[in-house]
């Protein structure tokens, strides 16, 4: 869901580099953080699901990708594509996004438990990588070059 700037003042009161959800979500501790922004956890407020919020920057060198509904930012046009049909249970899905200035905020779900990927495999032995994944290489490729 794209919302306006000026919807996203209804929706986040804003201190210094703090953002916090009112109304719609309740931010949580921090999940984790990378060279293009921050994840915490979440939940939304009018039916308790868990969420992960995602602060994506803005910066000089993000990519826009034309989607149906003109140019979106790479991220998010790519979660989109991947969130719709047909869908994969184990890929997390966009509910929705806002643009803000300096920062794109992503809401997305949250299974419990769950880990990223790093995090799983580094505590898995090579041999064991494959075993413990639920689908297989070519699945992948086919999910990744799907359209």
């Amino acid at each position: 869901m794209f919302t306006t700037d000026d919807d996203y003042s209804k929706c986040f009161l804003i201190s210094g580099d703090l953002v916090v959800v009112a109304d719609a979500y309740i931010k949580g501790p921090m999940l984790g953080q990378g060279g293009f922004g921050s994840v915490f956890a979440g939940t939304r407020s009018s039916d308790g699901l868990p969420v992960a919020i995602k602060y994506v920057t803005k910066d000089e060198g993000h990519e826009d990708m034309e989607e149906g509904q003109g140019l979106l930012p790479l991220e998010v046009a790519l979660m989109t594509r991947v969130s719709s049909a047909p869908v994969c249970p184990s890929v997390l899905k966009l509910l929705e996004w806002f643009d803000h200035p300096g920062r794109y905020v992503l809401i997305l779900e949250r299974p419990d438990p769950c880990q990223d990927l790093h995090r799983i495999m580094s505590h898995l032995s090579a041999g064991k990588r494959w075993q413990t994944c639920s689908c297989s290489p070519s699945e992948i490729t086919a999910g990744a070059s799907r359209s």
